[in-house]
């Protein structure tokens, strides 16, 4: 732990009126002030700063006023993890975080708390005061995953490096009760470090469990719509795949019995984090926790039989998903994605988010109109063109032992198998 005084070089110098905030070495502050135009000399440096485990730090704080000896207030940003307070030392929720202390030479310190304003010292004093530092957004950055045998996965993450890291002894599984922001800044707050790093090639499952809803989106790409020779939505077509068609990115594909026409579709699946109901376009990406990649196998087959496309979406397998659960603060606009799928080496849909009739705002907010959407709902948003149904002369379809590889940008790549259902 190492004590910063006002000998110490100053990071910056800031002139300002209340409130104050900065960001420094990955945490968020603020001081609040009862006089305007104060000036800090030395703002807070770390020897070795993490977006993890919060250690200590004695930061030394020097107010000098502007217009005389004026009273002063400073106070922290008390919203560790959007309110869940963490004492020192205390391990809560499978994570520690501490106290980080600022030792403050000022004037006069006016505490706010317990009611009113109370005097702790006057003229040049040293105050400890206890303060909490939360994460900024946009260095908070995370691939959320579960790896292992089917049905006996472990959560993990990836790291900055690309590295798998078990987070097995800090929590059970990933599910959809991890996918809140509160959740997920607690999770953010691991250093990745501190992790065991997987070394082998894992099976990839579902990047949490748990989810409830599969809602799709279709003809929602206009190169798609005109490939299937029909006309474009004037709102989005919704439908829902069966829950139990999910399965993990490089799962095998299993050809249903009596399928003729099995298809492939690349798309970007939405992660609902929060409850959603009624939310307005502006709001509606307040409620995501995250992106996939998805692919909607589908059976076209089955698909055209009736004007309901449902049955021929929720077979077994027909739901790969992953690998990764990438938060939002990695994905600064999902509109900004390029997307690709290979069958058998071979190129067949190159697209891009941006090519999406109803962009992913409009998406939530229109499905969240007819119902509700909860935490670890699932919405895949719409394929570009090149999928089998719309080749030129002939169809082409997925036949056993043929492989489809596709990635969406910043997503991850799937890698799978067909297999016939024996």
């Amino acid at each position: 732990m190492r004590h910063y005084d006002e000998q110490d070089e100053p990071s910056c110098c800031v002139r300002c009126t209340p409130p104050f905030r900065f960001v420094h070495d990955h945490f968020r502050w603020q001081v609040s002030w009862l006089a305007d135009h104060r000036q800090i000399a030395s703002l807070p440096k770390a020897d070795a700063p993490v977006a993890g485990f919060i250690e200590p730090i004695v930061i030394s704080l020097t107010a000098h006023s502007c217009g005389g000896s004026r009273s002063i207030s400073l106070r922290s940003l008390f919203i560790p993890f959007r309110g869940t307070i963490i004492e020192q030392g205390h391990n809560r929720n499978s994570h520690i975080v501490k106290h980080v202390c600022y030792n403050i030479s000022i004037t006069e310190v006016i505490n706010l708390n317990n009611g009113g304003p109370s005097i702790l010292g006057r003229k040049t004093k040293t105050c400890l005061i206890s303060c909490f530092p939360t994460l900024d957004r946009k260095c908070r950055r995370m691939k959320l995953c579960r790896f292992g045998p089917l049905d006996q996965e472990t959560p993990g993450l990836i790291d900055d490096t690309g590295m798998l890291r078990s987070l097995k002894g800090i929590l059970p599984d990933i599910t959809v009760g991890h996918l809140s922001p509160e959740q997920l800044d607690a999770l953010r707050a691991i250093n990745p470090n501190t992790l065991p790093v997987v070394s082998e090639a894992p099976r990839y499952g579902i990047p949490f469990s748990g989810a409830g809803k599969y809602i799709c989106i279709g003809l929602n790409y206009r190169d798609h719509a005109e490939e299937a020779g029909l006309p474009l939505p004037s709102e989005p077509i919704v439908f829902m795949k069966a829950i139990s068609a999910l399965t993990g990115p490089s799962d095998g594909i299993l050809v249903p019995q009596h399928a003729t026409k099995l298809d492939w579709e690349v798309e970007l699946a939405v992660i609902i984090g929060t409850k959603a109901s009624y939310v307005s376009p502006e709001k509606a990406l307040e409620h995501v926790a995250g992106y996939c990649v998805a692919n909607d196998i589908s059976e076209r087959s089955f698909q055209m039989q009736t004007s309901q496309w449902d049955k021929g979406k929720g077979c077994d397998t027909f739901g790969p998903l992953g690998p990764w659960l990438v938060t939002t603060d990695e994905i600064a606009d999902p509109q900004a994605l390029s997307m690709r799928l290979d069958v058998n080496g071979h190129r067949r849909q190159t697209g891009h988010t941006s090519n999406m009739i109803f962009d992913v705002r409009s998406i939530i907010s229109h499905v969240s109109n007819y119902m509700t959407l909860m935490p670890g709902d699932i919405i895949a948003t719409g394929t570009p063109a090149g999928v089998g149904m719309g080749i030129k002369p002939h169809p082409v379809y997925l036949e056993p032992g043929d492989v489809v590889e596709l990635e969406i940008e910043g997503l991850g790549i799937q890698r799978q198998t067909v297999k016939a259902n024996s």
